[in-house]
Order: structure tokens, then C-alpha cells, then sequence
């Protein structure tokens, strides 16, 4: 999950420009959850650590929302499943690339907007 968030976090970074943080799930609830007091917190959850529930009560109580991907989350407003996604080798492929198209999306409504780099 870890490597998939940070996969995903540089795709952000690179791609729109946003800003974006990988942690695995029990770490956030300890070192990162401070960033969900900043309004409009957003987060793709990759689902499967045993930390997700705690995580997904934290973000709950700091009003910020989730996307879970690759599994369900409890609170969180949707959930991106695939075939396979049972399979820790299919997740390990799989998963970024939720990421990914968010980065794409974001790009592509950035660069519709004229707030492509350069302009």
C-alpha cells in the first residue's frame, strides 16, 4: 500500500501540481493526520492495512474526505474496485493507477481552465 500511495502522491505532484502525501495508515493517524486540520482534505485510501478503520474515524472527526481504493472503507464516499483486487500481486500493479487518472483528470481540467503552466 505504501509504495502504491507514493506512486500515486508523485503522479499528483508531477502531473497537476498538487500537493500530495504518501503514509501508510497507521503512521498517518500519528504523524500526518495534522494535515487533514487544512479544509478540503482529500485522500485515496489503499485499502488492506489494519489501520484503515482508525484512519477513516480521524479523517471523519477533521470533516475530510476519502476514496478507497482496492477495498471498502467505512466512511469513505466511494470505493474503486478491480478484478483481482484480492490478489497482492494485482493491487501492487493495479492500484497506482487510480492514482494516475486522478492526476490526469486534475491535469486535464487544470490545462482546460488556462491554468497550464507557462500561461
Amino acid at each position: 500500500r505504501l509504495c502504491s500511495a507514493q506512486l500515486g502522491a508523485l503522479a499528483l505532484r508531477q502531473g497537476p501540481v498538487v500537493a500530495a502525501h504518501a503514509v501508510e495508515s497507521g503512521e498517518w493517524s500519528h504523524t500526518d493526520r495534522y494535515l487533514a486540520a487544512v479544509s478540503d482534505y482529500r485522500a485515496l485510501l489503499f485499502a488492506g492495512s489494519h489501520y484503515d478503520e482508525r484512519t477513516m474515524e480521524h479523517l471523519a472527526q477533521l470533516r475530510g474526505r476519502a476514496v478507497a481504493v482496492g477495498g471498502e472503507a467505512v466512511g469513505a464516499e466511494m470505493s474503486v474496485r478491480y478484478p483481482g483486487d484480492g490478489d497482492p500481486d494485482v493491487s501492487l500493479l493495479t492500484e497506482p493507477v487510480a492514482a494516475e487518472l486522478l492526476a490526469a483528470h486534475w491535469w486535464a481540467e487544470r490545462e482546460r481552465s488556462g491554468h497550464a503552466a507557462g500561461s
